[in-house]
């Protein structure tokens, strides 16, 4: 009997070793980026929410566009659906919803984010990975474009 219980005890501690390390550890999260770009005279400064749930998820934006001495406020959120394979998501806008004080198209911001940003039905491929600190990095053509601070 006692060989019994130890053999499950031992069973379940295996079990739950292995689901750790392969459980899935990028679906349902919330984290924030800051991100800078500077490009032909233009200086975009964001904050980057990304949120993601069950096949769900939104990216609210917020920054400003500095183009020839005159500042543009981005402020928008985007909604959309994913499907994923391994730590590849394909995101799909479904609702694009644009503040009040978002003047980013009359700025030069539009040309420098993907139509994925401005139109719904438009789609963006990233992948998505955790550092060794389970905060998340984002890639977008396989190069790192944000480093996501996890929301605790």
């Amino acid at each position: 009997m006692v060989s019994i219980v130890v053999t499950g005890i031992a069973a379940l501690i295996l079990f739950c070793s292995v689901w750790y390390v392969y459980r899935p550890t990028t679906d349902n999260f919330s984290c924030t980026s800051d991100d800078f770009l500077l490009h032909e005279g233009m200086q975009m400064r964001a904050r980057y929410i990304l949120s993601i749930v069950d096949g769900n998820g939104s990216i609210r934006v917020i920054g400003a566009v500095t183009s020839k001495g005159e500042s543009y406020p981005v402020s928008r959120q985007i909604h959309f659906t994913y499907t994923r394979q391994d730590n590849e998501y394909l995101l799909t806008s479904t609702h694009i919803v644009t503040f009040s004080n978002d003047k980013g198209i009359e700025s030069a911001a539009n040309k420098h984010y993907p139509a994925f940003f401005s139109l719904a039905g438009q789609k963006l491929t990233v992948k998505i990975l955790n550092d060794r600190y389970d905060n998340k990095v984002i890639y977008f053509g396989g190069v790192p474009l944000f480093y996501c601070l996890r929301d605790r």
